[in-house]
């Protein structure tokens, strides 16, 4: 084979390589009519944390139905189950009653076993009075024994869900 042509292979090979890992690397695409708020996935400390989704138009409300399905972002004497010193916590602590002017909060939380990585929000649709959140599930892991919690939040422009009278999650 030729000087000339081992280059050439090495080069190619080089090229294909760097794209495949660039591939890789490249972070979810935004999600659709909605904005990623919190995607986390909590690995411990969920012990009497239930599954729910709800449409939260005001921190108040958000805070009720976080409580009331067991996850405490809010108070921090009283959290037993980690959730205020989590990512979550922090970042749902940012926001405040001025953003809920012109949006609401399409909360989710589920439990999920055998799949490790971040569960990410790909889009919010509105569909005879329904809001569905389509979620993106990471790839399936034979790692049976792994239970972790998912909680999402999508910033949903209010006018889209005035009529919405359920919520559903679909996992795709």
């Amino acid at each position: 084979m030729s000087k000339k042509l081992k280059i050439s292979l090495c080069l190619l090979l080089a090229i294909c390589m760097g794209a495949l890992i660039s591939g890789c690397n490249k972070p979810p695409a935004p999600p659709k009519n909605c904005e990623a708020v919190v995607e986390a996935t909590l690995y411990s400390g969920t012990e009497g944390c239930k599954d729910f989704v709800a449409i939260c138009r005001s921190l108040d409300e958000l805070e009720e139905e976080c409580l009331r399905n067991g996850y405490d972002f809010f108070n921090e004497s009283n959290s037993q189950n980690n959730c205020y010193d989590s990512e979550a916590g922090k970042k749902i602590r940012e926001y405040n009653d001025e953003y809920f002017q012109s949006k609401v909060f399409a909360v989710c939380a589920f439990f999920s076993n055998g799949r490790l990585g971040q569960y990410r929000i790909e889009e919010a649709e509105v569909a005879a009075n329904k809001l569905t959140l389509y979620i993106r599930r990471p790839k399936k892991n034979d790692a049976a024994d792994v239970i972790n919690n998912v909680f999402l939040i999508a910033g949903v422009d209010k006018s889209l869900v005035s009529q919405v009278t359920s919520i559903e999650y679909v996992l795709r």
